[in-house]
């Protein structure tokens, strides 16, 4: 969960995510996983607002990642159907500036990511994804600790992967 101005409107807003999948073994998506965020109406009341869906979302982060002055969504999936070499560990919802979001897959390897932060890694005034992943169900051979992404826009969203 996140606290953040999302709407850029002044006040904070809540971004979180849904994904657990523990409930049962194999772990496994839910229809109901995914982005979503509620909008501070101010008083203590928010309008809920679906970002949109990925199986196992774990974590999201609110961030620019295009550079057009508007927030946009990276998000990261712990349980996935990994079996399935299509299923995506991280994507990125772009934010239209009208608070639509259309969602683009960035990466399905390393598989299990459960947290993720936003900064500007190596100083060259674009924002990079730092992700944390853990070693806990097959297959092993797709997960890492910590992966540092660069971001190599505007050549089209490009995360360069640094282990």
């Amino acid at each position: 969960m996140r606290l953040v101005d999302l709407d850029q409107d002044g006040d904070i807003d809540v971004l979180f995510t849904n994904g657990d999948a523990f409930d049962y073994i194999p772990p496994r998506p839910r229809p109901w996983h995914g982005v979503q965020w509620l909008e501070n109406q101010g008083n203590f009341q928010f309008s809920y607002h679906r970002i949109g869906d990925l199986n196992g979302a774990s974590a999201a982060c609110a961030v620019d990642l295009d550079n057009d002055g508007d927030l946009d969504v990276v998000a990261v999936s712990a349980w996935n159907l990994w079996e399935n070499p299509e299923s995506q560990s991280m994507v990125w919802f772009e934010n239209d500036g009208k608070m639509n979001f259309v969602r683009h897959d960035l990466t399905n390897i390393p598989t299990h990511l459960i947290t993720l932060e936003a900064a500007d890694m190596n100083h060259d005034g674009r924002v990079d994804v730092v992700t944390g992943g853990m070693h806990f169900y097959p297959p092993y051979t797709h997960q890492s600790r910590v992966t540092v992404w660069l971001n190599r826009w505007p050549s089209r969203l490009n995360l360069n992967r640094r282990k």
